[in-house]
């Protein structure tokens, strides 16, 4: 299970590593639409947050926590919705 969760931080820091150089902007924008390289960057700050949030997850996983563990989930769905929220709203 480790295995699985240092693969999704990994893909979370890719992701953000890549939309913050305003990168792979095709995965957020729609069909004919380019993103603004200030959308690409915002979006690359929610990958980063997500991929610590879900190292708590990966933490747990190590520690054999529990709460460790609801903790991570919990931020990671509050980040989550929440950061959906803002980049709707600022484009």
């Amino acid at each position: 299970m480790g295995i699985l969760h240092s693969i999704t931080v990994g893909l979370f820091l890719l992701l953000g590593g890549l939309f913050s150089r305003g990168k792979a902007g095709f995965l957020l924008a729609g069909t004919d639409a380019e993103p603004s390289l200030a959308l690409c960057r915002r979006a690359g700050r929610l990958m980063f947050l997500l991929a610590g949030c879900w190292s708590l997850i990966l933490l747990s996983e190590l520690l054999q926590r529990g709460w460790l563990h609801w903790l991570g989930l919990g931020a990671f769905l509050l980040c989550a919705i929440l950061g959906a929220v803002r980049l709707s709203r600022k484009c």
